[in-house]
């Protein structure tokens, strides 16, 4: 049996949360797409205000371009396939430096977990520990409709780029599990992911490492002080 620590706070859904998502990663997408117009169509975005830095985007937003991307190029993996080019440790300052610096996987995930708010206002994480695995479950606070799949794929894949980093490609997922039905493309997870356990129609969306390697580390020392200083 496992159990979660961390609740999250779901009474405060007003617009001003939900518009503090920072367009980097809408940048990444539209810029990876091809920079093609149609993608921000129904959006508040023009290729003019992605380009500046700083931005912020609103969630409705990200799942507008989504939907958009999906409709477009004919891919209904479109989160897959967002998710492979989706570097989230390169994009957080401060964040990116504590996550390179983390001691080991658990020390990474744990930083994520604590984190997410800052730069994902609409989804919360909790603490996972169970006997042989630890890691994260993820709670939308706002809900991505018809886009969910593709929002949670990119997102579970944007965690799995983290650990791979941190790790140097030498930790994978061992388990994930999925609040939807089984998608037509669902071979494609395996891949993408690397992991054998892929669980879908679960109560929760969870990631999961093993406890063993949990404790895998670098090769490469990480400094505390760097660490302390960008938390």
């Amino acid at each position: 049996m496992g159990y979660i620590h961390a609740k999250c706070s779901t009474n405060d859904m007003s617009g001003s949360i939900s518009n503090q998502f920072p367009n980097t990663y809408l940048r990444q997408f539209f810029r990876y797409l091809g920079s093609r117009q149609e993608l921000l169509h129904d959006t508040e975005e023009t290729a003019y205000s992605l380009a500046q830095l700083g931005g912020n985007n609103s969630f409705r937003d990200y799942c507008q371009f989504f939907r958009n991307a999906r409709a477009l190029f004919d891919e209904p993996d479109i989160g897959l396939t967002l998710g492979r080019v989706n570097q989230l440790a390169n994009m957080h300052g401060p964040v990116s430096t504590a996550l390179y610096q983390s001691s080991d996987v658990r020390d990474c995930l744990e930083l994520l977990q604590r984190f997410t708010p800052l730069r994902l206002p609409a989804i919360c994480t909790r603490w996972v520990e169970e006997e042989q695995h630890i890691g994260l479950e993820i709670e939308f606070r706002e809900q991505a409709g018809d886009i969910h799949n593709s929002v949670t794929e990119t997102l579970l894949l944007s965690i799995t780029n983290v650990i791979s980093v941190v790790s140097q490609g030498n930790v994978h997922p061992s388990r994930i599990e999925l609040d939807y039905p089984r998608p037509a493309y669902a071979q494609s997870y395996r891949e993408a992911f690397k992991v054998a356990a892929i669980r879908f129609d679960r109560p929760h969306i969870r990631m999961l490492v093993s406890r063993a390697e949990s404790s895998y580390r670098t090769d490469t020392d990480a400094d505390p002080l760097l660490r302390a200083t960008a938390i």
